[in-house]
């Protein structure tokens, strides 16, 4: 059907019309790039990147984190930038000194822990250390998923890693070195917990490779600035009661020897052989700590059966942890009475005593599955769920 020179008219200015909005808008978004090029910024930076020259920066978008359990989770990140200028120091006895953070100028958009451990009197000065490290909110983030063997000490000159798995038989390098291999990293996510922007507690267990020995533990908050909106780590702490007050000496004395009998006696299954002399000599060095939670999603209760953590999510826990030769060390962990029965509170009356009980304990850490066939009498393996890691 043959059209109209009327209608020929108006198709022809309407195909002009989008020639000249297409050449309008190329020409502007030409001048809008050429004037963020001239301004000194990264046209392609993430949101919360500095624009300095910073070391350590995320690699990618598509971050991998390792759960407790060993599975992988994809990252939801969420708003907000990150302070790496700070590196935190704090003694754990003996001569020995946890490190954690970067002191690196500008922000991020990820806080980089980089722990590290000195021992002034160790006698190999490449001991390698082990840094079992748990948040109370979101997990956290390892640039390397390929892990090593836990005893094995010859880690071309590393010294520092993050301990990965249930019986501690597994670690990744934890040191920031660059974009790539930033170690360990927190990153705030809406997708743990519903309380993003609410900051995080780290604790960490600092553990040497060579023989499972707990070197001693530590406790940082990270931090949210709600009006810069921006994270940093702080308050780093040697978490043992005896530093944080959480109990009087008198009380955590008296942990002890309680804790002796249970690993000598435990129950009717366990057959450890450990002597109360060697136990009493290793509780000179005993860590107690205050945790919100268990170390993991399960203990073992004092009859020796699995059950959950969450339990004991409404108790203030109580982990004492003894070094035993050959054994790594055990934790044992204690709550207030009224707690253990269900209660709310610590005591039943304000003037009350705190009267601490054994709730249960881990099993032996930081043996591989492999290694308690090799220690434990047939029984305790399956005492100490062992197939189950």
């Amino acid at each position: 059907m043959r059209r109209s020179p009327v209608v020929m008219l108006i198709i022809a200015i309407a195909l002009i019309g989008m020639i000249l909005a297409v050449v309008v808008f190329s020409t502007k978004e030409e001048m809008r790039i050429k004037e963020k090029k001239d301004d000194g910024k990264d046209p392609t930076a993430r949101p919360g990147d500095a624009q300095t020259d910073i070391v350590v920066s995320p690699a990618s978008e598509d971050e991998i984190v390792i759960l407790e359990d060993g599975n992988q989770a994809t990252r939801v990140r969420s708003e907000g930038i990150y302070d790496n200028s700070c590196r935190l120091s704090v003694q754990t006895g003996y001569g020995m000194t946890f490190f954690l953070g970067l002191e690196q100028s500008g922000v991020t958009d990820a806080l980089y822990l980089n722990p590290h451990f000195e021992y002034d009197y160790a006698g190999n000065p490449n001991e390698a250390y082990g840094y079992l490290m748990r948040t109370d909110r979101v997990p956290l983030e390892y640039s390397e998923t390929s892990a090593l063997p836990a005893w094995n000490t010859e880690y071309s000159g590393k010294t520092d890693f993050a301990v990965i798995g249930r019986t501690y038989d597994k670690v990744v390098p934890a040191v920031a070195q660059d974009q790539e291999h930033y170690g360990v990293r927190w990153t705030d996510s809406p997708a743990y917990g519903g309380l993003e922007n609410a900051g995080d507690t780290l604790r960490v267990l600092i553990i040497r490779l060579s023989d499972g020995t707990l070197m001693g533990a530590a406790h940082a908050d990270i931090l949210f600035d709600k009006a810069a909106k921006e994270y940093c780590l702080g308050n780093l702490i040697n978490n043992d009661v005896k530093h944080t007050n959480k109990l009087t000496t008198v009380q955590r004395e008296h942990l002890l020897p309680e804790t002796i009998q249970y690993l000598i006696n435990g129950n009717e299954q366990m057959t450890l052989g450990i002597t109360e002399e060697e136990l009493e000599t290793q509780a000179r060095s005993a860590v107690v700590e205050s945790v919100t939670r268990t170390y993991y999603n399960r203990l073992y209760d004092a009859d020796g059966n699995v059950v959950s953590s969450g339990k004991f999510s409404n108790c203030d826990i109580y982990a004492v942890n003894i070094n035993c030769d050959g054994y790594g060390f055990f934790t044992v962990y204690f709550v207030p009475e009224p707690q253990a029965n269900g209660l709310a509170a610590r005591t039943l009356g304000e003037n009350d005593e705190l009267k601490l009980v054994l709730i249960g304990y881990d099993a032996f850490a930081p043996f591989t599955v492999e290694s308690f066939n090799s220690y434990l009498h047939p029984d305790d393996v399956g005492l100490f769920a062992a197939a189950d890691y």
